[in-house]
């Protein structure tokens, strides 16, 4: 029988974190990147490195080319930076962080002792408003190397146009096993579908660190933190998946090793959970919405949602053909204004506005409006 033990390695593996402070969302980019294209116009003119791409069809047609030839340069370069405790190896091919290797570890084979590589991938994807699919580990991107305070960056950038740009940006400090990852945009909001999903991918090939391959298995699984302090795991022996509405860091964990994603705030979204639980106990199963596609998504693919098996109308797809029904309508919600109090919005008054329905309920929580409706006989 294997024995449990500590050891040094699990010291090691719950101290490598990525901490992400990104922000990307639809209704907040047009006012955050008025001040920013400003700030960087004067920087990228300057900067005759940049790859410059003359028009967005430059990368729309390579999204369609099944060998995604990257923008700009063909070759691949690699960028080499270490610390007292690490070596890190970028690549300008998707802006990625290829190699983590560890100083002074080997492996159970006595090798050097890699946390990454080339076993790893963070991408983001998005769809444009003429409808092609980007995804940004397809493409080249232009660096930086900056050091400032004895703290070392890679800037990455993809530049799209003479405004328009995406950068990932690495921080790496003099010690530890801790960097910051940053993702920023600049000119975007006029080329996105706002009726699709911007995702953020980061997915892990987990490989072999230790001799026991029994206990690496049982113990590695994907892991978060949501509401607070809450922690929960996806299952380790089967496709699993779920929603939450407030997360704090995900982490692949393995038997000796974490690689985990620490957000510097809390991603919050609107309690939709909370608001999918309320609904289902009344034992009402629909649901009419007054909403873009991408939010109409965003409530449907919550795990409850399926398990309770609840349908939604679209406002702006069809018409209420139900006598009784739950309205749900995303009403100046937090990530758009913050803590301002505003009137109701009037995407929220359609039914309202309409004379064959009344008010049977009210249901108050942040970020919605919430109403169950009957039809008047």
């Amino acid at each position: 029988m294997e024995e449990n033990k500590i050891d040094i390695y699990q010291i090691i593996g719950f101290l490598l974190l990525i901490a992400a402070f990104f922000w990307w969302f639809n209704v907040t980019i047009p006012d955050l990147e008025k001040s920013a294209q400003i700030e960087n116009q004067s920087i990228e003119q300057e900067d005759s490195s940049d790859i410059v791409v003359e028009d967005f069809q430059d990368i729309s047609e390579i999204s369609k080319n099944t060998t995604k030839s990257p923008i700009g340069s063909n070759i691949n370069q690699d960028i080499i930076i270490e610390n007292d405790d690490v070596i890190f190896k970028f690549n300008t091919k998707g802006g990625l962080l290829n190699e983590v290797k560890l100083k002074g570890y080997s492996n159970h084979k006595g090798e050097s002792l890699f946390i990454v590589n080339n076993n790893q991938k963070t991408n983001i994807n998005f769809q444009t408003n003429n409808g092609y699919d980007i995804n940004t580990s397809d493409y080249n991107f232009s660096y930086e190397e900056v050091e400032r305070r004895k703290i070392k960056s890679v800037i990455m950038k993809l530049v799209i146009s003479e405004f328009q740009s995406i950068s990932f940006e690495y921080k790496i400090p003099e010690s530890g096993y801790m960097i910051d990852f940053n993702i920023n945009s600049t000119g975007l909001s006029s080329l996105l579908n706002n009726d699709e999903n911007i995702t953020l991918n980061w997915s892990l090939d987990a490989f072999r660190q230790a001799k026991s391959v029994d206990y690496e298995n049982r113990y590695s699984q994907l892991l978060y933190q949501y509401d607070g302090d809450d922690t929960n795991y996806l299952s380790s022996y089967s496709d699993s998946d779920d929603s939450e509405d407030s997360v704090n860091w995900i982490s692949y964990g393995q038997h000796f090793f974490n690689s985990i994603l620490v957000f510097e705030n809390p991603i919050d979204r609107p309690p939709i959970k909370k608001v999918i639980n309320h609904i289902s106990s009344d034992r009402s199963n629909i649901l009419v919405m007054n909403e873009r596609k991408v939010f109409v998504n965003a409530f449907s693919n919550y795990k409850s949602f399926k398990d309770k098996k609840l349908e939604i109308v679209n406002l702006r797809e069809s018409k209420i053909d139900v006598d009784t029904f739950w309205f749900v309508c995303l009403n100046n919600a937090r990530f758009a204004i913050g803590d301002k109090i505003l009137p109701t919005e009037n995407k929220c008054k359609i039914v309202d506005n309409h004379n064959d329905f009344k008010t049977i309920e009210i249901f108050e929580i942040k970020d919605f409006y919430i109403k169950k409706y009957s039809k008047i006989n």
